[in-house]
């Protein structure tokens, strides 16, 4: 069963979760949106094994965007990692 909200967040999920994911350090959010991409690419594999193709195929997808993503703010963190102060969180 998915849930309609973070459980282990405190804040407004709809609202502040995407802000405060924006403003985490680049590398950590190419983390998340990786192991993001890996659960909806298991999901999918669970979808097409329970026979539900159309979803399997969409979520496949959107695991692939998701790690397409994820690269992207990696080569942006190559960018700003350099600029980066020391001691920084």
């Amino acid at each position: 069963m998915h849930d309609k909200k973070v459980e282990k967040y405190d804040g407004d999920s709809d609202l502040e979760l995407p802000n405060d994911l924006r403003n985490l350090r680049y590398d950590v959010l190419e983390q998340i949106l990786q192991n993001l991409s890996l659960y909806i690419y298991q999901d999918s594999i669970n979808d097409l094994a329970k026979g539900r193709k159309q979803l399997a195929y969409r979520l496949f997808h959107a695991s692939r965007k998701l790690l397409k993503a994820s690269k992207i703010i990696k080569a942006a963190w190559k960018i700003c990692s350099p600029y980066m102060k020391a001691g920084m969180k």
